[in-house]
């Protein structure tokens, strides 16, 4: 801590580290008595280039080992008291569904380098083939393209996943020998972001709770809601728009749902509780508001493709539909309708489309024997048919 005196006030610094997500950077920087977490964290994505703040968080650890998000509206010396010097971390708080679509490059890195982390940590888990995959792009990532002169024998230099092996590393050497060649780096890291965000634990941060019994449970929350699992059990299950509102009640994580019940999991401290709650609520804010964007978007649409739409025939012509019409907030209806504008529009290709493949059938029927067709392999027999 260090003071700077002015004739008008005293103004106090306080020191702080913020680790980085690239090859363990670390950014000295200070903060003053009447700063809050969110003038840190602008700092930091100032320092980054990084555009898109939504997704990310400052989080530190306590005297007690209890992690912590930085709250962005409070001060922050008001949340790290008797501490010296400050270590921060500059994390991804909300996992973005989709992390390749994010149109904020230096942002969209970040996101890569945060679940290469999740990779090694163990906290996103893969299969075997998918690791695999995985450490095949991360090799064309740092390595580029193969090359029998520099690339001999296993030189998978780091660890890359939690469950690597020697047979895994071998495998991946070898897509990475024979079919990712020309893949650029901006393109394996997009690969690697499509792939990562299907795995089943992309985004997800597993939190130990208790039921009202005392049931031991685990606590998944990401972009899909909040779900429960007891045993290895799927127990509940709350999609963002399916919850009212989150709050926190001591050592007790509520879920107000829209069916008026509420669910409560028992936290083991107050602190955990209050980190839990702190992971939750941001998520909830930000999935809820883009889920409203986008019903809002849906429903416009369809009322948009709906105005000149006044009759449709069923045996006679029936008016069902006008522009005044009040549509339902699921994407059904309009998938329907899309469904029929096509099958009208491409009717008779569908129908020229049948009519080949009964005269195929039919083929193989009248003219292949079946002591002929048996003692053809499946590929002869498929020419045969479609040729």
């Amino acid at each position: 801590m260090k003071t700077e005196t002015s004739k008008r006030k005293v103004d106090i610094f306080y020191p702080c580290s913020v680790h980085l997500l690239t090859n363990g950077s670390v950014v000295d920087c200070e903060y003053k008595l009447e700063n809050i977490g969110n003038d840190l964290l602008d700092y930091i994505c100032e320092y980054l280039h990084v555009e898109q703040k939504c997704y990310w968080g400052l989080r530190y650890v306590d005297e007690y080992g209890q992690k912590h998000w930085l709250d962005e509206n409070k001060l922050i010396h008001s949340q790290v008291k008797n501490t010296s010097l400050m270590h921060f971390y500059f994390r991804v708080k909300i996992y973005p569904p989709d992390p390749y679509k994010v149109s904020d490059d230096e942002a969209k890195y970040q996101i890569f380098m945060q679940l290469r982390l999740d990779l090694v940590s163990g906290k996103l888990g893969c299969k075997s083939c998918d690791a695999v995959m995985l450490i095949a792009l991360i090799l064309q990532y740092s390595c580029g393209d193969f090359d029998d002169e520099v690339h001999l024998g296993n030189y998978v230099q780091e660890k890359i996943v939690m469950n690597q092996t020697f047979s895994i590393e071998m495998k991946a050497i070898e897509i990475h020998k024979n079919y990712l060649k020309g893949i650029t780096i901006y393109q394996a890291e997009d690969l690697f972001l499509r792939m990562a965000c299907q795995l089943e634990t992309y985004g997800v941060e597993p939190y130990l709770v208790e039921n009202i019994y005392s049931d031991k449970m685990t606590l998944w929350i990401n972009y899909k809601g909040v779900a429960a699992y007891k045993g290895g059990r799927e127990v509940h299950k709350f999609d963002w728009m399916s919850i009212l509102n989150v709050t926190q009640e001591d050592d007790r994580l509520v879920l107000n749902l829209t069916t008026e019940d509420s669910i409560k999991f028992y936290c083991f401290t107050t602190a955990q509780c209050d980190y839990i709650y702190q992971a939750t609520l941001a998520a909830f804010a930000y999935f809820t508001s883009i889920n409203r964007k986008n019903i809002a978007s849906q429903v416009q649409d369809r009322e948009d493709s709906l105005k000149s739409v006044e009759r449709v025939e069923v045996g006679s012509e029936i008016e069902v539909l006008n522009s005044s019409i009040i549509l339902d907030s699921s994407s059904s209806l309009v998938i329907i309708y899309k469904a029929c504008t096509l099958f009208k529009k491409f009717r008779y290709l569908l129908f020229i489309a049948m009519m080949c493949i009964f005269i195929k059938v039919f083929r193989v029927i009248s003219w292949g024997s079946p002591e002929i067709y048996s003692q053809r392999t499946w590929y002869q027999n498929y020419l045969y048919i479609f040729n």
